[in-house]
């Protein structure tokens, strides 16, 4: 593997894990501030966020997807999906293995922030049942 290969590969593997963390993180919050700016009401937010934020997520990670395309391509050669078929083999591109330990550690993060952070201590005035 040529020193621009390689250098192509790294760098793509690092867009890789910070596209993740992006995709679990800052996708969904961004979603929230763009949607509560668009509506005036917070039930129209909450119902807005039931679609936008798992597509927002989705398309993120279909274009995480065609870099990791890209990485196979530049790691090993092969130029089509139809290559892999025809050699009745495939190769996990590194996505596999990043994806699922970005969602772990977004998942920790909110429930760190929930418990840690957030105000939700009653103060004696919130109606719980309306």
């Amino acid at each position: 593997m040529m020193a621009r290969a390689r250098f192509e590969a790294s760098l793509l593997l690092v867009v890789l894990a910070i596209g993740c963390q992006v995709a679990c993180m800052v996708v969904p919050v961004l979603v929230l501030w763009a949607l509560a700016h668009a509506f005036t009401s917070v039930a129209g937010v909450l119902i807005a966020a039931l679609v936008a934020i798992p597509g927002a997520v989705v398309a993120m990670i279909w274009l995480l997807g065609l870099v990791d395309r890209r990485y196979l391509v530049v790691r090993y050669g092969r130029r089509t999906l139809a290559e892999d078929k025809e050699l009745k083999w495939h190769r996990p591109g590194p996505l596999e293995a990043i994806l699922p330990p970005s969602v772990m550690i977004a998942l920790i993060g909110l429930v760190v922030w929930f418990v840690v952070f957030a105000a939700h201590a009653p103060s004696g005035r919130e109606q719980f049942i309306p």
